[in-house]
């Protein structure tokens, strides 16, 4: 069983790399991953989610 969290970001730049951080560092007791959806940012916060994808498996980075 995995849990899969999605997280809606929309101009998160400044911000995202630690919510990330702390999501990720919740210990769930099960395998989990984290889905990263932009909201057609404005700012860097695309490139900072595939950067993120590209450092950790579990983690992937989507658009729209």
């Amino acid at each position: 069983m995995k849990l899969s969290v999605v997280m809606p970001v929309y101009n998160e730049e400044k911000t995202l790399r630690e919510i990330v951080r702390k999501v990720m560092s919740v210990d769930a007791g099960i395998e989990k991953e984290l889905l990263m959806v932009d909201d057609c940012s404005a700012d860097g916060s695309l490139q900072i989610m595939r950067q993120i994808a590209a450092e950790d498996p579990r983690c992937r980075a989507l658009g729209h």
